[in-house]
């Protein structure tokens, strides 16, 4: 047996150590990966309405990390609906806010179904952005903002929010209800220069937010509501606004062999 030099010796033990230390490193990748599932399911239990102890038994944690989960969660959720807030009652980013909050819905009616809210959340948020520099300042004064969102955290709804910006967003889609040449023209020096080709497809999308957002104020039917217009099973698809009060309804009949059209608001209600 050849008996190795110090240099062998030392190259043999930092190999061995480079390699048991990239295990530890993978073994405590795998234990905090693991750890993570075993947390979420900890809270997915919680909501579920299974005791704490019960809890920490099924998880094979102690009854003081179900607590620190718990309150870990409820504390994320919190700053987390605040930077909401907060971002949907600055003028300058609640076009942004308003094109995250709702995402593309399906919605069914007798041999109907229509997609909703399918245009980029980017270019939503660039023509709403647009359209909000486009006329007269008509946002809230900052302690009414303030006001708007310390309520909307208590309430842990974005409405009172939604009701200060009422006027802005009334305006933003009384502008989107001209015709294309119109409103385009006047968003062109607003809108970034990516943003330019995308209006016509994010201005479909910002009157289909801005309708749900302004029926939640105002009071109306919002974007796929299922209703009966003129007496024919049908699903709201935009609101044509009179300052706060409704005109008519776009709806896209049941029946798939009907085209979309235009019912006055007197002659539309919500199927039950």
């Amino acid at each position: 047996m050849v008996a190795m030099t110090r240099e062998q010796r030392q190259a043999r033990a930092a190999a061995l150590l480079a390699g048991e230390a990239e295990r530890r490193t993978r073994a405590q990748a795998e234990v905090a990966a693991a750890t993570e599932q075993v947390r979420v399911a900890v809270l997915a239990a919680r909501a579920a309405g299974i005791t704490v102890r019960r809890t920490a038994e099924l998880g094979g944690v102690s009854v003081d990390t179900v607590n620190r989960w718990t309150a870990e969660a409820a504390e994320q959720r919190a700053r987390e609906r605040l930077l909401s807030v907060q971002m949907a009652a600055d003028p300058a980013r609640r076009g942004h806010a308003l094109a995250l909050r709702v995402t593309e819905t399906r919605v069914r009616a007798g041999q109907r179904e229509v997609r909703l809210f399918t245009a980029r959340p980017g270019e939503v948020a660039a023509v709403l952005r647009a359209a909000y520099k486009s006329g007269p300042t008509l946002w809230p004064t900052e302690q009414e903002r303030q006001a708007a969102v310390a309520a909307a955290v208590e309430a842990g709804d974005p409405h009172p929010v939604d009701v200060a910006f009422g006027y802005l967003d009334l305006f933003a889609r009384l502008l989107l209800h001209e015709p294309a040449e119109a409103w385009r023209q006047t968003l062109a020096p607003h809108l970034p220069p990516w943003g330019r080709g995308a209006a016509l497809r994010g201005a479909e999308g910002a009157r289909q937010v801005l309708d749900t957002v302004l029926a939640a104020a105002f009071g109306a039917l919002a974007p796929g509501t299922v209703v009966l217009a003129a007496g024919e099973l049908a699903i709201v698809t935009e609101t044509h606004w009179r300052d706060t009060t409704v005109d008519a309804y776009v709806v896209m009949p049941a029946d798939v062999r009907r085209e979309a059209r235009t019912v006055p608001a007197d002659q539309v209600t919500a199927a039950d």
